[in-house]
């Protein structure tokens, strides 16, 4: 599987008040993971893995609140799995992993 192998779906909303039934709201992607780096790794457990959130969820998750991988097992299982490619023609692909995107637009179809 490549890269460029994906599927998709629309996303539409039912007619409202305020939305005209079947405009489109979105797409929704979904192919392989693929990356592109010999050095990539997942690791959760990295001092700069949430370096860049911001404050508010740093907080959730010092309470507890927001869901993480504390422990680095997803991380170990991640990394465990089948992969293989080449980062300079292909991509290295994880056919067992999958990226799913969402692409919305907001106010999209409305009146």
């Amino acid at each position: 599987d490549t890269p460029m192998s994906s599927k998709g779906r629309t996303s539409n909303l039912k007619a409202s008040p305020q939305w005209k039934r079947g405009m489109l709201q979105g797409f929704i992607t979904v192919t392989t993971f693929t990356q592109w780096r010999s050095s990539f790794r997942f690791d959760s457990l990295h001092e700069s893995a949430f370096a860049y959130d911001p404050d508010d969820l740093t907080e959730l998750a010092l309470k507890g609140i927001r869901k993480y991988d504390n422990d680095g097992r997803l991380a170990e299982e991640l990394e465990a799995t089948v992969h293989g490619g080449d980062p300079w023609n292909e991509g290295i692909v994880y056919p067992r992993i999958a990226e799913i995107s969402l692409f919305g637009a907001l106010g999209c179809g409305k009146k």
